[in-house]
C-alpha cells in the first residue's frame, strides 16, 4: 500500500484509481483504503469503488466527513471508519439502513444522533476511544443490535445503559 506524504491532492489520487480499470468491486466484495492520510474522500472514489461494495474499511485516513454521495452505497453491510478525525457521526451512515457492522472507534466522536435507530439492521456498533459521554437511549430500540463496545470513551461514572437487555455494552 503507498504512503501519501506532504500536500495531498486528492483529485490526482482518485485519478490513480481510475487508471487501475474496471471497478475494483463486485456485489460482496469489500473495499480497503487504509492509511492514506487523506483527509476526505470524494465523489470520483465512492461512485467507482465502494457502492457495490458490502464491505469498507476507511480507517486511519484523518477523514473529517464522508460525502452525500456515501449514502448511495445500499449494499454496505460492514463499515469501518476507525482511525480518523471524525468529530460526530457522518449523516449519510444513517441512510445505509442494510449496514450490520459500524466501527467508529478511535475518533473524535461526542454523541451518537439518535436517528442512528435508521439502521434498523445493525447488530455491532463499536464506538471506543472517542469523547463520548453518553449513548442515546435510541439503541434500546435497536431490535437487531446486539452488542455496542465503548471502551474508553468518557461515560459519566453515573451512567448506566438502559438497554443492557439487547445485548453486551462493553464500557
Amino acid at each position: 500500500m503507498s504512503t501519501v506524504s506532504g500536500d495531498i491532492d486528492l483529485d490526482s489520487i482518485e485519478q490513480r484509481l481510475m487508471e487501475f480499470g474496471p471497478a475494483a468491486t463486485v456485489p460482496g466484495s469489500t473495499f480497503k483504503y487504509v492509511g492514506q492520510r487523506v483527509g476526505g474522500i470524494g465523489d470520483i472514489l465512492i461512485t467507482r469503488f465502494c457502492q457495490d461494495a458490502q464491505r469498507i474499511f476507511l480507517n486511519k485516513n484523518y477523514l473529517i466527513a464522508l460525502p452525500r454521495s456515501f449514502a448511495t452505497c445500499q449494499n454496505l453491510r460492514n463499515l469501518c471508519l476507525s482511525r480518523n478525525e471524525l468529530e460526530s457521526v457522518p449523516p449519510p451512515i444513517l441512510q445505509l439502513t442494510g449496514l450490520v457492522v459500524l466501527t467508529l472507534s478511535h475518533n473524535k466522536i461526542t454523541r451518537i444522533p439518535n436517528a442512528i435507530v435508521r439502521l434498523q439492521n445493525l447488530e455491532a456498533l463499536a464506538v471506543s476511544y472517542n469523547r463520548l459521554i453518553s449513548l442515546p437511549r435510541a439503541l434500546g430500540m435497536m431490535s437487531q443490535l446486539q452488542i455496542v463496545i465503548g471502551t474508553k470513551c468518557r461515560l459519566n461514572a453515573h451512567y448506566q445503559p438502559h438497554f443492557l437487555s439487547h445485548g453486551d455494552v462493553s464500557t
